[in-house]
């Protein structure tokens, strides 16, 4: 499999070729995936629940599904609607 540079850092990670055809796809290493995203790369849904840290009305702090989009993946769904 092919081997790309990570966006958000010097890692290379193995991507599907089909990924590597789709122009909304962003590569990710593993530790890039599990920080703290950037706030262009946020997502701006709200979150509807009081959770752990968190309240009611603050921002969600997922990825965007896909380059291009507002949303993460939980977000978009209730966005359609």
């Amino acid at each position: 499999m092919p081997r790309l540079k990570c966006r958000f850092c010097n890692n290379h990670i193995k991507v599907k070729p089909k990924y590597i055809e789709d122009e909304t796809y962003y590569c990710r290493c593993y530790k890039c995936a599990n920080s703290t995203p950037p706030d262009d790369w946020r997502c701006q849904g709200e979150v509807t629940t009081n959770g752990i840290n968190r309240n009611k009305g603050d921002r969600c702090k997922q990825w965007v599904s896909r380059v291009g989009d507002n949303y993460c993946h939980n977000h978009k769904g209730q966005v359609k609607e």
